[in-house]
C-alpha cells in the first residue's frame, strides 16, 4: 500500500513518501484553461496549500511529478511560465511588523531567481519583483496562499487593532494587481475568509471568486467515489481488523468526516479527519483538535449565541464579511463549523448546518462546558 499523505503539502512529497495522491489535476486543468484571475476560500487543513503547489509545480513544467495523473497526457510540458509563490503561513509577521516581513519576504523571492530588489515599500517592491521576474522569464504567475493570516491570527478582541492595520498594510501591496495585467499570465489566490474593504476584492473586479462554484465544489476535500478508488487497500485493513462490512464502515466515515458542501449538492470529506482515521482505525475529532480559532470560541461566548444549526441565508451573508463587525454565524462558516445543506437556485438563499458527526460533538462539548459555567454565575444571559 502506498503511504498515508499526513501533514504532505507540496506536491513533490507525495512521490518522495510514495504517498496517496488523490487526483484532481482534471479541475487543476480546467481551472488554468478557462480563467487568469481565482479566489478559492476553504477551511484550514482543507488542501489549499498542496492545491497552490499542484498549481506551482505544473505552470513550471516539472512533468515528473504529474506521471500517470489525468492531466499528463492534456498539458503542453514545452511551455513553462516563473511562478511567484507566496504563503503567508509561512512569513514572520509575528516577529516582524507585516510590512517588513513582506519586504523580507519578496527580498528572499527575488534572491532565488537571482534578482536585487531595490524599491523601499511594500507596494513598490511587489510590482518590481513581477516586472523583473517578467522581464527575465515571461509572463508570472502569481500564487498567493492563505493571504488573510495575518489577518486572522489578530481577531480576538484585544488585538483587533492589529489585524484593521495589517489589513490596511494589504490594501496597499494588493493595489499591485491591477496595474500588473500585462506581467501577469495566472493569478490564484486562497485563504479563510473574504475580508470586505481588502484592495484585492474592491480593485481586481475580475477576480473570479470559486469558493461557491458547483464547477469545484470538489477542488478540496475527498468525494465518496475518491475516498472509495484511493483508500480502497486501508478500507479493507479495517473491515479485516473490526469484522465489519465495507457498507456499514462507509456509513460511520460518512457520518464522522463527510457533509461539507459549498454549492448544497456536491458533498466531500474533510481530508485531515479522513487520513488520520485511516491511520489511527478509531473514530475521533481530529481536525477540531488540531487549533480551533480561540477567537471563534471567544466571539461564541462574548455574543452568547449558542444557536448554530439550520440557518437560513441569502447570497449577500458570503459578502459582507468585515473586521469591524464580525458576525458569528460568518465566522463559524468560513472556519468550517458550518456548511452549505442546501441551496435554492431561484431565490438564492442557502440553508446552514453542522457538517459532520466531528464538527457537532466537537462544538457541543465546548458549548456545554460555557452553558455549565454560565448556570453557575449569577444573572448569567445567553441565547439558545
Amino acid at each position: 500500500m502506498k503511504n498515508l499523505p499526513i501533514g504532505l503539502q507540496f506536491l513533490s512529497e507525495f512521490s518522495e513518501t510514495n504517498s496517496v495522491y488523490v487526483d484532481k489535476t482534471q479541475l487543476v486543468h480546467q481551472l488554468v484553461t478557462t480563467g487568469k484571475y481565482y479566489f478559492l476560500s476553504r477551511p484550514r487543513r482543507f488542501g489549499k496549500s498542496l492545491l497552490v503547489s499542484t498549481l506551482k509545480e505544473l505552470f513550471e513544467g516539472n512533468q515528473i511529478l504529474f506521471q500517470d495523473l489525468w492531466i499528463e497526457p492534456h498539458w503542453d510540458w514545452a511551455q513553462k511560465n516563473p511562478v511567484v509563490h507566496i504563503s503567508f503561513a509561512q512569513w514572520d509577521f509575528e516577529e516582524l511588523n507585516l510590512s517588513a516581513a513582506i519586504l523580507e519576504a519578496l527580498d528572499s523571492i527575488a534572491q532565488s531567481k537571482g534578482i536585487v530588489l531595490t524599491k523601499k515599500t511594500v507596494k513598490s517592491r511587489f510590482y518590481e519583483l513581477l516586472q523583473a521576474v517578467y522581464q527575465q522569464a515571461g509572463q508570472v504567475v502569481l500564487l498567493i496562499d492563505e493571504y488573510d493570516k495575518p489577518i486572522v491570527h489578530y481577531l480576538e478582541d484585544n488585538q483587533l487593532k492589529k489585524a484593521i492595520a495589517n489589513r490596511k498594510i494589504f490594501k496597499n501591496f494588493y493595489s499591485v494587481l491591477p496595474d500588473a495585467g500585462k506581467i501577469l499570465k495566472f493569478v490564484f489566490i486562497t485563504g479563510v475568509s473574504k475580508f470586505t474593504k481588502v484592495s484585492i476584492f474592491s480593485d481586481l473586479n475580475h477576480l473570479r471568486d470559486i469558493t461557491l462554484d458547483e464547477n469545484y465544489a470538489a477542488i478540496a476535500g475527498y468525494t465518496q467515489s475518491e475516498l472509495e478508488h484511493y483508500f480502497g487497500s486501508y478500507l479493507q485493513v479495517i473491515e479485516d481488523k473490526r469484522d465489519i462490512s465495507r457498507d456499514k464502515l462507509l456509513f460511520q466515515i460518512k457520518r464522522w468526516y463527510n457533509g461539507y458542501s459549498w454549492d448544497g449538492e456536491t458533498s466531500v470529506y474533510n481530508p485531515f479527519g479522513t487520513i488520520t482515521f485511516l491511520h489511527k482505525r478509531a473514530f475521533g475529532n481530529y481536525w477540531f483538535a488540531t487549533g480551533t480559532p480561540a477567537f471563534l470560541l471567544e466571539q461564541m461566548k462574548k455574543q452568547g449565541q449558542f444557536k448554530i444549526e439550520k440557518l437560513k441565508v441569502n447570497s449577500d451573508f458570503f459578502e459582507k464579511y468585515d473586521l469591524e463587525n464580525i458576525e458569528i454565524n460568518q465566522l463559524l462558516f468560513q472556519t468550517g463549523y458550518l456548511t452549505v445543506q442546501a441551496r435554492d437556485p431561484l431565490t438564492d438563499e442557502y440553508w446552514l448546518d453542522i457538517p459532520n458527526q466531528e464538527v457537532h460533538n466537537s462544538l457541543y462539548q465546548f458549548l456545554m462546558t460555557e452553558l455549565t459555567r454560565r448556570s453557575q454565575r449569577p444573572n448569567s444571559g445567553m441565547t439558545i
